[in-house]
């Protein structure tokens, strides 16, 4: 790769024959956003053999790929991003605390994936990590998913090795999970186990359900860390890795998650629903103490790439939930389990 004169060149190597322009510059790329690549493509500062060319042009071994004017558009190149808290880096891994209200994937029918874009931000201020990723050509990307509305400790795998790694561990189920959730309701045992199998929801993309003939097997085991007089804060521990499957399986014992609208949980939790009399003041419309599943991914135990040791991440409590059991503990009575 050389730059001259704010021009940046390519030569396709014989393994990159016949990916199409954008794969090959998005590989060649790997720290910028996927929406900047689309972007250099639309302005027609990209060239194949001096030809301006489309994102969707095959390319053969030894053409000459021509980004003309990249760093003008990378200064003016203002990307949709979130940053989220790190909480432990390497060389080959990344673990954030994820925020909520967002995916840590593009979404359907979005261009943009804000979260992504704030890792790669992160990244592109590491010149060792900058080195990494176009040396392996390798973008960086999440070894897992979370909720669109759950926070906590999300993996980012830095390079193909720990991305392999990070995917055997998760398939094996060797990565221990665990998730803190405040529920609607107390369970009159202490902890145990749910065994139901989960399937998608016919005619809805959005919801999956419990489905003992169709479903696939799901195991969460539980333990209430908190009670309260109507509520309790759990920690579920999910053995299996199924979309939803904690909030659809405390949901089948009868407790779903506070503010989950999807199974039962309401689609907000209010101070006046704990509080007798409550009012806003000036007669204010009262904001919900908590405006989304009230479920956080607290840690996560893997074995890091290259170590004989077990590695465990932690993630504080979001300020919502911390909110939600200050709450909880003032006005719905609190005892905490030994």
């Amino acid at each position: 790769m050389t730059d001259t004169a704010d021009r940046t060149q390519f030569v396709v190597p014989s393994p990159c024959a016949g990916q199409t322009l954008r794969i090959f510059l998005g590989d060649a790329l790997p720290l910028e956003p996927e929406d900047f690549i689309r972007t250099l493509l639309k302005s027609g500062g990209v060239t194949v053999n001096g030809q301006t060319s489309p994102g969707k042009r095959i390319l053969s071994a030894g053409d000459q790929v021509a980004l003309l004017g990249l760093e003008a558009a990378r200064a003016q190149y203002q990307p949709d991003l979130i940053r989220a808290e790190v909480l432990y880096e390497d060389a080959d891994l990344l673990a954030l605390n994820k925020p909520p209200a967002c995916t840590v994937v593009r979404e359907r029918n979005r261009d943009v994936c804000p979260f992504q874009n704030g890792v790669l931000a992160h990244l592109r201020r590491s010149p060792d990590a900058v080195a990494a990723a176009h040396r392996d050509r390798y973008r960086p990307r999440a070894a897992h998913r979370l909720d669109r509305d759950t926070t906590g400790v999300i993996l980012v795998a830095k390079t193909r090795a720990a991305e392999l790694c990070l995917f055997r561990q998760f398939r094996e189920r060797t990565v221990a999970k665990e998730y803190l959730a405040v529920v609607h309701g107390v369970p009159e045992k202490d902890a145990g186990e749910i065994d139901a199998a989960i399937a998608e929801t016919p005619g809805l993309l959005e919801r999956m359900e419990i489905n003992p003939r169709k479903g696939r097997p799901s195991q969460t085991a539980w333990n209430i860390l908190e009670r309260f007089r109507a509520h309790a804060l759990i920690r579920a521990c999910p053995r299996t890795g199924r979309r939803h499957q904690i909030r659809l399986h405390l949901t089948h014992i009868g407790h779903p998650i506070i503010a989950d609208r999807l199974y039962g949980g309401g689609s907000e939790f209010l101070l006046s629903a704990l509080k007798r009399g409550y009012r806003t003041r000036g007669g204010q419309e009262e904001k919900p103490l908590i405006a989304r599943p009230a479920l956080h991914a607290a840690a996560l135990a893997f074995l890091p790439p290259g170590r004989a040791e077990p590695l465990r991440i932690e993630a504080p409590l979001p300020r919502d939930m911390e909110t939600l059991l200050k709450m909880l503990r003032k006005y719905d009575g609190g005892r905490a389990m030994d």
